[in-house]
């Protein structure tokens, strides 16, 4: 799509600074291999308690 900024970066990297496809590979595997560990980091980590889902909003609550 014209629109899509991923394109359009990867079409400025290759057309305007000189990337090769193997630059642009390199870029891609290195962008998913830390896409999926934030994924793995995410899924392993416990679930949220939503109780305290309003601490710390604005400033420490001071260890109430």
């Amino acid at each position: 799509k014209l629109s899509d900024p991923l394109l359009i970066s990867a079409q400025r990297l290759t057309r305007d600074f000189g990337y090769t496809d193997e630059q642009m590979e390199a870029i891609r595997v290195e962008i998913y291999a830390e896409a999926k560990e934030s994924w793995d980091f995410a899924e392993s980590s416990p679930e949220a308690d939503p109780s305290k889902i309003y601490e710390y909003i604005y400033a420490p609550d001071g260890g109430k």
